[in-house]
């Protein structure tokens, strides 16, 4: 336990979560809580903090909420102010260079891992230099401060406002963890390839088939391939054992592509973060043990951080049973929202086992 990269979390200002603080954290953590609680707020929060001044992170977690309509930027494009004010929570949703107001993702009680996000005083901006590109996204993280464009940018429009920033003291944008990601609908767009690609006739390429497997005990072989010869974007396909040509993974039902994407998410995150959202979907509760005890296993082995959300009492239940199996320790997480205020509840393994056991709701 002593290599984590978090063993508490402390959240403040970030999307709809005004504070959260987590005092203990495990190799596993499951986050569970109604709808609309924050939990996919929280799995965000761990991208940006991963990634501190990330032009490209950061318009991702614009586009996945609809902030920024998904396109490629032009050279010679218009210049658009991008929505950056929607990251910070506000109860008016006004939030426009409010210069006191910091976000803030790290160790609860550690300022130096703490990763503060916030726009810069007037005073900051003239001292800066960059005033020629307006007002910018200030990040500092462990001493490093990095500047993001208020504008959305072409690339080499993008390189031009770095190097000017190094000049001006900046970072470049720092990758501090490796990160790998599955979303509520799967892998985003085009990373199956991606992350495919990085673990290929390796040892985490066995780890694949072995939770494909887990599913379905026939699986032989996998490939990323085009599904014609005129796409190109490439899919997953599968051989199984008795058959002479492969089929589509997709055609094997949902659980197979759910766990695909579990567990290819899993093997590029080593040293890092693993991040899965609504961890049950797609996955019978009969088969959600098996895989839980993989990824306690995964994260071990690789030594990844996992946090993944759920509102099923299925998927709690077998986290239970495969933390109770595994020598990692794995925490419960509860979020509650009670009169606009949020609570958090931490449930280790035998804590969480009575209330399963009893079949207790698990409350922050």
């Amino acid at each position: 336990m002593s290599n984590l990269i978090l063993d508490s979390l402390e959240i403040r200002n970030f999307r709809g979560l005004k504070e959260l603080r987590i005092e203990k954290l495990g190799r596993v953590n499951l986050i569970v809580g109604k709808n609309n609680v924050g939990k996919t707020s929280v799995l965000e929060a761990l991208r940006l903090y991963a990634n501190p001044g990330h032009y490209e992170t950061l318009i991702e977690l614009l586009q996945v909420r609809d902030l920024l309509e998904v396109q490629t930027v032009q050279e010679e494009s218009i210049r658009r102010l991008l929505p950056y004010t929607e990251l910070f929570y506000s109860e008016n949703r006004s939030v426009w260079l409010e210069n006191d107001l910091q976000i803030k993702i790290g160790n609860h009680g550690l300022e130096s891992s703490t990763l503060t996000v916030s726009f810069p005083s007037n005073e900051e901006v003239v001292a800066s230099g960059l005033y020629e590109y307006g007002y910018y996204l200030k990040c500092e993280y462990d001493g490093e401060k990095f500047a993001c464009p208020l504008w959305e940018m072409g690339t080499s429009q993008l390189n031009a406002f770095y190097q000017f920033a190094i000049h001006r003291g900046f970072k470049l944008p720092s990758k501090r963890f490796e990160i790998a990601r599955i979303d509520a609908g799967g892998l985003p767009p085009d990373l199956d390839g991606v992350y495919w690609d990085r673990i290929a006739l390796t040892e985490r390429e066995d780890y694949v088939i072995f939770g494909l497997r887990l599913i379905s005990s026939s699986v032989d072989r996998l490939i990323l391939k085009p599904v014609n010869e005129r796409a190109k974007k490439r899919v997953p396909f599968v051989k199984l054992s008795g058959q002479t040509s492969p089929v589509s993974l997709k055609s094997l039902g949902d659980g197979m592509s759910r766990v695909f994407g579990i567990v290819l998410s899993l093997v590029n995150a080593q040293g890092g973060f693993c991040l899965i959202d609504e961890y049950e979907n797609g996955l019978h509760y009969s088969v959600q043990s098996a895989i839980w005890q993989l990824v306690f296993n995964l994260a071990s082995r690789l030594n990844i951080q996992v946090f993944a959300t759920t509102h099923s009492y299925d998927c709690i239940r077998a986290f239970q049973e495969a933390a109770k199996e595994s020598a990692e320790e794995g925490i419960l997480i509860g979020l509650v929202q009670k009169k606009g205020r949020l609570f958090v509840g931490e449930y280790d393994e035998e804590e969480l086992g009575v209330a399963v056991e009893a079949q207790i709701e698990v409350r922050g």
